[in-house]
């Protein structure tokens, strides 16, 4: 009976450490936007680079996992609200990624295959 099964407590607090920082960061993002700050500016690729490793670190390095985390996203299924936030994050995320993933001279997502 799966429900007699212990739960293996590790997988879910890998899972909530990461939700916490990417909460953080999506509180982070939108604060930075709501300040003014460019997402090419210093403080901007920093943020970039604070939001990439933990995507690194969620994935253990693997590029494969970007189109399925970028989907997971963008899912409506999380609601209205979810989606809303999303978007809003997003405008500053994007291009702070980009200029970030520009300084370094790589692209990420045409190593993964999109």
């Amino acid at each position: 009976n799966p429900a007699c099964m212990p739960v293996n407590q590790g997988f879910f607090e890998i899972i909530n450490h990461f939700l916490q920082k990417f909460l953080r960061l999506q509180d982070e993002a939108i604060q930075l936007q709501e300040a003014g700050i460019s997402a090419e500016s210093q403080r901007g690729l920093q943020f970039a680079k604070s939001y990439w490793d933990l995507i690194m670190e969620f994935t253990g390095g693997d590029a494969a996992m970007l189109p399925k985390l970028m989907q997971m996203g963008q899912s409506d299924e999380f609601g209205q609200e979810w989606t809303q936030k999303q978007a809003k994050v997003n405008t500053f995320v994007e291009p702070a990624l980009n200029a970030y993933f520009s300084n370094l001279g790589i692209d990420p997502f045409q190593e993964a295959g999109t």
